[in-house]
């Protein structure tokens, strides 16, 4: 997992240093590639960004999918223009959680449901604060809230959320997949 993880951050990475951003962060939207290892056993799994249909240098509100959405896609900071990358950073740390516990950071029975919870929450919502009662996860736990800011200025960048995970990997690495999330 946090070889995907790391892979997609860092597809991700090169897109914000140009100051694009991708805009719909979403597991529909990562392929990997020779999963099943046919080009050999020293070619890792490779995680490819797809999709690039909302992809640019200014978020525009009401583009993304409502399980990864941040705030600002869904009109909470009014009128824009945005910037893209932050919106990325939190969708990242969406996809990350689903990722590493198995289950959606937001679950409900619609959009605005899901919405809501995405702008009613500062970097700790339910999902992770559950993570970080678990000592061996506080840590991941931190990292994700730092991606998850509801004021995108406040989010952590993509080069510092890729930092911080390959920092916390070795505490992680040896539990179970998934980790526990509630």
């Amino acid at each position: 997992a946090f070889d995907l993880l790391d892979g997609i951050a860092a597809g991700l990475e090169a897109m914000h240093a140009v100051g694009v951003g991708h805009l719909d962060v979403k597991p529909s939207n990562i392929i990997v590639r020779d999963p099943d290892g046919l080009a050999g056993p020293d070619l890792p799994d490779a995680p490819v960004l797809v999709d690039f249909g909302l992809a640019g240098r200014k978020m525009r509100p009401g583009c993304g999918t409502a399980e990864y959405g941040a705030p600002e896609i869904w009109g909470l900071l009014g009128p824009g223009p945005h910037a893209a990358p932050p919106a990325d950073v939190y969708a990242f740390a969406c996809l990350a959680f689903e990722l590493l516990t198995g289950h959606t950071l937001f679950e409900g029975p619609n959009e605005v449901t899901l919405i809501t919870q995405h702008i009613s929450h500062d970097g700790v919502p339910e999902g992770v604060a559950a993570l970080a009662k678990d000592p061996r996860c506080a840590r991941l736990a931190q990292v994700l809230g730092a991606a998850l800011r509801r004021d995108p200025k406040m989010r952590a960048s993509m080069t510092a959320i890729r930092q911080a995970l390959a920092t916390v990997r070795p505490e992680l690495d040896w539990l179970e997949w998934p980790l526990p999330s509630s």
